[in-house]
């Protein structure tokens, strides 16, 4: 079938919106009619050669969309259900997960798209859709039932959905499942982006206090104080590590570090307190690398990294659902919403800051 995709094409070079061929599903795939799709940080690493993702490819590794076909094999998901598509896998140690999630191709070396007679990368996070539809499996798509208010049917908007298939679920889930917090204990959140965000409405959620926020951006820091942190830095020009501790005495119990930069990364483990624990949940370049005081460590200070937050999509991302319904998760505070055909102006939004969430709606 014919479909519109936005292909990455050059490294740094605006995505093109091109018309492409996608095959029918396969025995244990399904078809997805795109309706909202996130852009991450990590689409424009890709996009940009930063993770070793081939080119060209179809990008977009967060989405909502409804099933419009599905193959022999599958079993839990049939047409008209509403589904977030979100990562191949949760845990890290699952046998080729990193490699198959950024390789943008199925496991038999196979993709799904082409475009005048080239390979496209087209499986990307297992489901490249950055399209207005996409294969994808019931490993990697999440239903969402509806809910009954009253005699009202109530649905989550798709770009709400959308949202909770990346960025957000990476922050909540470093802190609900990761660290799992007890209340009362202080933490320290590095950036104020999507996952950032969510990770800062988790730790009001579990109770954290004081929750300090750091960000370049007063805007986001102000968002950020809006959904539950206590106190907001800017870090640029101060030293971090001394004015978290200013706030919350010998450090904070935890931290997470949402940037992917390597100063942060630093700063998040030098303000946790003897035995705190930092989190790294940022999308950072394939050859990114830190260094550590080795003394600081030895005090039972823990560095840990947490792929996709450290959860299972499946009972995650229906949890998340839940919170927004009842109002303790209003994400859709830092929403801002593109036309699918802007999505050039939404990536430098995004990379500006001007965005804090960007997702696209399809038309």
């Amino acid at each position: 079938m014919r479909i519109t995709a936005a292909v990455a094409r050059k490294p740094h070079a605006a995505f093109t919106i091109e018309s492409l061929e996608l095959e029918p599903p396969r025995a244990d795939e399904i078809l997805v009619r795109i309706r909202s799709v996130g852009l991450s940080h990590t689409d424009l690493f890709a996009r940009d050669g930063d993770l070793p993702v081939p080119l060209p490819a179809v990008l977009g590794r967060e989405a909502a969309g409804v099933v419009e076909e599905a193959g022999s094999g599958v079993t839990r998901l049939a047409p008209g259900d509403r589904v977030v598509l979100t990562c191949e896998g949760a845990d890290p140690a699952e046998d080729g997960l990193i490699e198959r999630n950024l390789s943008g191709f199925r496991a038999d070396g196979s993709s799904p798209l082409a475009g005048k007679g080239e390979r496209i990368a087209g499986r990307f996070f297992g489901q490249s859709s950055f399209a207005s539809f996409a294969l994808a499996s019931e490993r990697n798509a999440v239903k969402i039932e509806s809910t009954i208010e009253g005699t009202i049917e109530s649905e989550v908007p798709f770009p709400i959905l959308a949202a909770l298939g990346g960025d957000v679920q990476v922050g909540a889930g470093a802190v609900i499942n990761t660290l799992r917090p007890p209340a009362g204990s202080s933490i320290a959140v590095f950036g104020a982006g999507a996952a950032g965000l969510g990770a800062i409405m988790a730790a009001r959620l579990c109770g954290c206090h004081p929750i300090v926020a750091l960000d370049v951006k007063a805007s986001r820091l102000e968002l950020a104080e809006s959904l539950g942190a206590s106190h907001g830095i800017d870090p640029d020009g101060v030293d971090s590590v001394a004015a978290i501790r200013a706030i919350a005495g010998r450090g904070t119990a935890s931290s997470v570090e949402t940037t992917g930069l390597a100063a942060a990364a630093k700063e998040a483990v030098g303000c946790l307190s003897e035995g705190g624990e930092c989190v790294l949940a940022g999308a950072a370049g394939s050859d990114s690398e830190v260094s550590l005081n080795l003394f600081e460590l030895r005090q039972g200070r823990v560095l840990r990294g947490a792929f996709f937050g450290g959860g299972r999509p499946a009972l995650f991302v229906p949890r998340l659902v839940e919170l927004y319904r009842r109002g303790s998760f209003p994400l859709e505070r830092m929403i801002a919403l593109y036309p699918f055909a802007d999505i050039n102006k939404a990536a430098e939004d995004l990379l500006s800051g001007a965005a804090v969430k960007a997702v696209l709606v399809m038309p």
